[in-house]
């Protein structure tokens, strides 16, 4: 079980700005975050029944994260469970089908595979193994109550794995961010603007508290999309 190191919360920022950085401009990690709001689109997943009659018997709905230009999106697993139609919807409303070449049900996340519509934006990676407890954080607001909404906040807790090198690996951040339905598979970017995690689940007994998925877990399963001799 992850051992969470609690920090206590010390500046949390709830800023809203309207959507006016193109993606050249992104002289500031602000409007660098910014640049990315369309980068952040949204998952709908439905299970139909197979039948003659076809019918909806489940449907839920949460963020996406574009990673790769030639149509790579990052999600969590729980919200594509089950499901057998996928679309990603642009903030634009153009909605494209999603194929599953990758899902991890242990970390919490699946990347989508789509036709690109149009020239897409992805984020910029940060490696999260230099992750440190209380580093500000910045994401995107998902939720009907803060979509598009940039918040700031700080990484409060680490769980951590100690590799057989002796190496310490972040496997869960915990942030200082509230987490409304609807933002589960949005981004999470360090100061710098860069992808540092992917959020997932919101920490029920604490206020401003949610978890996220290390960027680095999700950069090793794209790098081995992208590059398939990465494969092991």
């Amino acid at each position: 079980m992850p051992l969470f190191a609690r920090f206590p919360a010390i500046i949390i920022l709830l800023l809203s700005f309207p959507s006016t950085a193109s993606s050249a401009d992104v002289s500031t990690p602000l409007s660098k975050v910014q640049s990315y709001e369309n980068s952040v689109v949204t998952i709908r997943a439905r299970q139909v029944s197979p039948d003659e009659n076809p019918e909806t018997v489940m449907e839920q709905s949460g963020a996406g994260v574009i990673i790769d230009a030639s149509g790579l999106v990052v999600t969590n697993t729980h919200i594509i469970y089950g499901s057998n139609i996928i679309k990603v919807v642009f903030k634009n409303g153009a909605s494209v089908n999603a194929k599953v070449p990758f899902i991890s049900r242990e970390y919490d996340f699946a990347i989508l595979k789509i036709d690109p519509p149009f020239p897409l934006n992805p984020i910029e990676w940060a490696d999260s193994d230099r992750i440190e407890l209380g580093q500000p954080v910045i994401t995107i607001g998902h939720s009907p109550l803060l979509d598009q909404t940039i918040s700031g906040g700080q990484v409060n807790g680490l769980g951590t794995r100690t590799l057989e090198d002796g190496s310490v690996t972040p496997e869960l951040i915990e942030i200082s961010i509230n987490h409304y339905p609807g933002d589960s598979g949005g981004p999470v970017f360090n100061s710098e603007g860069q992808f540092i995690g992917l959020m997932n689940a919101k920490r029920t007994t604490i206020q401003r508290a949610a978890f996220a998925v290390p960027a680095n877990k999700i950069h090793l399963e794209y790098l081995k999309l992208v590059n398939p001799s990465e494969k092991q």
